[in-house]
């Protein structure tokens, strides 16, 4: 009966369910959703200086990654999904050639951290 559900306690593999009607109890659609959930420790990111920045963005082909005060992480390009389509260790840049057009999530995961940045590839 909401337009908008908001929680703190999802886990991992937890399914959101969506039941729309319409008018008439025929007009009826219903959607689930399995969540992704990516846990962090906010105390330590708040602390922390660390910084991400990617360009450019929209991407043709190489994305650039550049950050600050980060260190064994991993990198993985997800689709709208949360599909992992690459993974691989955290460095400068990522090669988006072989991808479709449309927009993707960079997730950069560490000790006690993660970054989620919002990449549109031409």
């Amino acid at each position: 009966t909401q337009q908008t559900y908001t929680t703190n306690t999802l886990q991992m593999g937890d399914v959101i369910s969506c039941r729309v009607r319409g008018l008439s109890i025929c007009d009826t659609a219903a959607s689930g959703v399995t969540m992704t959930v990516w846990p962090v420790n906010v105390a330590n990111v708040e602390n922390a200086t660390m910084w991400v920045n990617v360009y450019p963005n929209p991407v043709k082909d190489i994305l650039q990654i550049d950050y600050s005060n980060i260190s064994n992480a991993e990198l993985e390009l997800c689709d709208m999904a949360g599909r992992v389509l690459i993974q691989q260790p955290l460095g400068h840049s990522l090669d988006m050639k072989g991808l479709a057009s449309g927009t993707y999530m960079l997730r950069i995961v560490g000790e006690g951290m993660s970054v989620v940045k919002m990449v549109s590839k031409e």
